[in-house]
């Protein structure tokens, strides 16, 4: 635990510090504790509940980008898009809407969102820099369909699932290949039996 509690709780420090909130204002204003607030800037509530970074967004009255900003920065987490690769309706998801799920994800409000691809693809490498964030595209088709959506934030790492190998994303985005056979019957009950 870093003594300033971190990047998110540097930024909520001064988010209600701008705000010219005390921590028990703030706590009021969100229906927090002072403690829970005190833990979260001092770093010692890693991992804040989504609920809790809602809360203190509107107690702090932040808006649009500014929120969005703030619930993003909060902890390191996930991002999950189904890219529909090898849907049974045979339309996989193209760059243009699953950008729109993962700014979704990142609580970006539809008005605040760039019109074209390019700035909302713009937008979601800016929301993810300097952050620690996990995102997973499952089932993609093809490389051509994965490479727009990955973060290039040195801090984030890419999980892509596929029926094929994406040799070009080995080649242009320095992936590494992890290749799964099928399980083998006894390893699926196994699998199907565990809690």
């Amino acid at each position: 635990m870093s003594e300033d509690g971190g990047a998110f709780g540097s930024h909520l420090r001064s988010a209600r510090r701008a705000a010219g909130l005390s921590q028990q204002e703030l706590a009021e204003r969100a229906g927090l504790s002072v403690r829970t607030i005190g833990n979260m800037e001092r770093g010692a509530s890693k991992w804040p509940y989504r609920d809790s970074l809602h809360r203190l967004a509107d107690a702090l009255s932040l808006r649009d980008e500014a929120r969005a900003e703030f619930i993003g920065e909060s902890p390191d987490g996930q991002l999950y898009v189904n890219l529909r690769g090898f849907d049974p309706s045979g339309t996989p998801v193209t760059p243009e809407e699953a950008v729109r799920v993962l700014l979704d994800s990142l609580d970006v409000p539809a008005t605040r969102r760039p019109q074209t691809i390019e700035a909302q693809l713009g937008m979601y490498r800016s929301l993810l820099a300097g952050r620690r964030m996990l995102v997973l595209l499952d089932n993609a088709r093809d490389a051509a369909q994965v490479r727009p959506l990955l973060p290039g934030a040195p801090t984030c790492r890419v999980i892509v699932t596929s029926r094929n190998q994406l040799t070009g994303l080995v080649a242009t985005a320095a992936a590494r290949p992890l290749l799964l056979d099928v399980l083998t019957d006894r390893e699926g009950g196994a699998l199907r039996r565990r809690p």
